[in-house]
């Protein structure tokens, strides 16, 4: 039956550190081990939450997962996540400075290539992203001959905490586009989702050598965007204190907003953000997007010009989570056409 590792999840324990601290001691076993989450705390997320770190805590910082390993929902006795213990691909985490001395936090996956695809999350997720989006993603990339970095922006999952500002995100990914310059890569290569998107393009000079936006938030936000993303108790705290916290979807418990970000959201002039924008660029975009209109990016594809296509898809939503394969393919070939 195996070792009976069990995790007692609360309110006001952090979760990460409650789960590393009753398995670390199992890395590097061969004893078959089980671990149950009790369950006793008003997070709804605390279980998906869980199962983040558990996978991230046996893949290592090296692509490496140190046992084989299963998640089975209790109830249902069906297996949700099941993963063999073997090295799955050449992958470091890096640490870089950002212009305001802060540490960001990313995971390297390296090839033997010049080219790097720097990976930019969205709104209030993390390196990694939802249902490790961005992992799979920064898997394929590699396969393919493309070294990719995926990283957490200040006040995101591993990196030094920072509130959540447009400007700030900014600064990070100029902070990552020179160290990438700075280590010798040749071809650097933006890839953003959502937020990340928006930060792409802001991010730009003529150094980089394409863009890829996934659903790229670059217009200004829609009237009722304030009410939609936050509650009148949130918004009531942004004009008293000018800051809130806000529960994570990533590792953290929460991240904390700024109100400046309200105001470079509802101030966003997409003209400016795209006019200046001089290399290849792909967008992907559905017709079911409910957070991004898909007229966005048709909007940024008239702006950019000819440099720019977008790649219409239906019912993958926001996330994209049902089409990371297609996303893949698409952006692969692309790339080869134009790098």
């Amino acid at each position: 039956m195996g070792k009976k590792v069990e995790i007692n999840i609360v309110d006001g324990v952090k979760l990460g550190e409650a789960i590393k601290g009753k398995i670390k001691d199992e890395q590097g076993t061969k004893d078959k081990f089980k671990i149950f989450f009790n369950r006793d705390s008003k997070d709804k997320n605390i279980f998906p939450k869980g199962v983040q770190y558990f996978l991230r805590i046996f893949r290592g910082n090296d692509g490496r997962k140190y046992k084989d390993h299963k998640i089975i929902n209790r109830e249902t006795g069906k297996i949700t996540h099941e993963e063999k213990g073997e090295r799955i691909f050449n992958m470091k985490k890096v640490n870089i400075k950002n212009s305001r001395g802060l540490n960001l936090v990313g995971d390297l996956y390296t090839v033997d290539s010049d080219k790097l695809v720097v990976m930019s999350h969205g709104f209030n997720y993390d390196r990694h992203e939802k249902n490790e989006k961005f992992s799979k993603i920064a898997k394929r990339l590699s396969e393919a001959g493309y070294n990719a970095l995926p990283f957490d922006f200040s006040g995101s999952g591993e990196s030094d905490d920072s509130p959540l500002t447009i400007a700030n995100y900014t600064d990070d990914l100029k902070s990552v586009i020179k160290w990438a310059k700075d280590k010798g890569y040749k071809d650097v290569i933006l890839f953003g989702a959502s937020l990340g998107g928006l930060v792409s393009f802001l991010a730009y000079d003529k150094n980089i050598k394409a863009i890829v936006g996934l659903a790229p938030s670059t217009d200004k936000a829609e009237s009722d965007w304030r009410d939609k993303h936050f509650s009148q108790e949130e918004l009531k705290k942004f004009e008293e204190k000018g800051q809130i916290n806000y529960a994570s979807k990533g590792i953290r418990d929460y991240i904390v907003i700024d109100k400046q970000y309200i105001e470079e959201r509802e101030n966003l002039n997409q003209k400016k953000v795209l006019e200046n924008i001089n290399c290849p660029v792909l967008l992907f975009h559905s017709d079911d997007d409910k957070f991004v209109p898909m007229s966005v990016s048709e909007n940024a594809v008239e702006i950019i010009g000819n440099k720019a296509e977008l790649y219409f898809t239906k019912s993958a939503g926001h996330a994209f989570l049902n089409h990371i394969d297609e996303v893949c393919d698409k952006m692969i070939k692309w790339l080869e056409e134009k790098i």
